[in-house]
């Protein structure tokens, strides 16, 4: 099958570029001008198209000859300076990738969510919620994939658990935000890109929503505790900070260009991000990867490398 993918130099999109080819099937990229070389190193072997889902006129002639859609664009904090938001990304990019499927007689349709979307709550959770509905009202063959925290080795890109490894490069210490009772169920990015490949070939995957958690709930305290026994800091203290101050220090963070963590990501963090309904694994025939040190055990490689970087 020829498959159409945005998001493919992303994070998860080079490991379900890599997931596709292993079923035998084509990919095309589209990817933004400048942007080509990101598609490396599992991303090999992709026709390549340049344009933005955000702009509806570069899509046109695109998706020619191809047979299904995977959406993975997304975004966790917005830049208004650069005209990036939650809206014209995730609910504007979503709707002309459907108009333009449309338009090249594709009916397939596979599309990134996250793990607790809502028509109520962050900025970012109602956008995913509403691209979700456009999806729903399409009358395409859809199917919608919503990950908790999704963790392995970025490749180069960084993620939530690269982002508190950096932090713990120097530190003497690590803050928690609250008590770090807050629960999570991390998933391997290999899994989350095994799903969406064998999708296109599952036809009872049609119309369905699938919450992806890993085969293991632990408080944001313990899953903090594994990434520093991975990065070699198993003795470092792990601090209960109040979350007013954590607010306020988010607040004026914001401002910074590079800041790890935005007050849209704290909120999804303390209302935790578990999947109530786990069933995806026996769905799609899958065992689940647990997050433990072998998972992460690429953050000892990036440790090294951060270290001799700075010295």
């Amino acid at each position: 099958m020829r498959v159409f993918v945005t998001g493919a130099t992303g994070f998860v999109g080079q490991y379900v570029v890599a997931a596709l080819h292993a079923q035998g099937h084509e990919v095309v990229a589209l990817v933004r001008p400048g942007h080509r070389a990101r598609l490396k190193p599992l991303a090999q072997d992709v026709s390549v198209v340049y344009g933005d889902v955000t702009e509806a006129s570069t899509l046109e002639g695109a998706l020619r000859g191809c047979e299904a859609v995977i959406n993975l664009v997304g975004i966790l904090r917005e830049a208004p300076l650069r005209g990036i938001s939650f809206e014209r990304v995730h609910v504007e990019g979503t709707r002309n990738l459907i108009e333009a499927a449309r338009m090249a007689g594709i009916r397939r349709f596979v599309q990134m969510s996250a793990n607790g979307v809502k028509p109520e709550g962050t900025p970012y959770q109602v956008s995913k919620y509403a691209a979700e509905q456009l999806l729903k009202q399409s009358g395409l063959d859809w199917t919608i994939f919503r990950p908790s925290v999704i963790v392995g080795d970025t490749l180069g890109r960084t993620g939530f658990v690269d982002e508190i490894a950096q932090l713990m490069t120097f530190a003497l210490f690590f803050p928690l935000f609250g008590d770090g009772a807050y629960r999570l169920q991390p998933i391997c990015v290999t899994d989350v890109a095994a799903v969406f490949a064998r999708s296109l070939s599952l036809s009872d995957s049609i119309r369905q929503v699938y919450a992806l958690g890993g085969p293991e709930v632990i408080s944001y305290r313990e899953f903090v505790a594994r990434i520093a026994r991975a990065v070699g800091k198993p003795w470092l203290p792990l601090v209960p900070s109040p979350l007013p101050l954590v607010r306020l220090a988010i607040d004026v963070g914001e401002l910074i260009p590079g800041f790890p963590l935005g007050a849209t990501e704290l909120t999804m963090l303390l209302e935790g991000n578990t999947c109530e309904d786990n069933r995806w694994a026996q769905t799609f025939g899958i065992t689940p990867c647990p997050c433990h040190a072998d998972l992460l055990s690429y953050l000892r490689r990036c440790e090294r490398a951060r270290r001799l970087n700075v010295s």
